[in-house]
């Protein structure tokens, strides 16, 4: 099992107020009720957890140390069940564009 959070309520709350897709799968598109979850892409106990591990992440990707805020609800995707299990299992990831 990958180590996934789900948001808080409150969270949630402010992910789907902020989301342009209107609660939809960024995926697929699928309609919120059809079992539409907002999760972390990164789960921000990394930062404790795997220090080294966000470290990395950060140089690569051009920031300052401890500077990547995974509290955010630009760390949240929105995922239909289907693709959600295929995300615990790490069948897939998404990755930041290179510009």
């Amino acid at each position: 099992m990958s180590r996934l959070i789900w948001p808080t309520k409150g969270t949630q709350k402010r992910i789907l107020e902020a989301d342009i897709h209107d609660g939809h799968c960024n995926l697929r598109n699928a309609h919120p009720e059809a079992s539409v979850t907002p999760i972390a892409l990164i789960n921000p106990s990394l930062r404790r957890s795997e220090p080294d591990l966000m470290s990395s992440l950060e140089w690569n990707w051009g920031m300052r140390e401890n500077t990547l805020n995974l509290y955010t609800r630009r760390n949240s995707i929105h995922l239909r069940e289907d693709y959600l299990e295929l995300f615990r299992q790490l069948a897939w990831m998404l990755l930041p564009d290179l510009e």
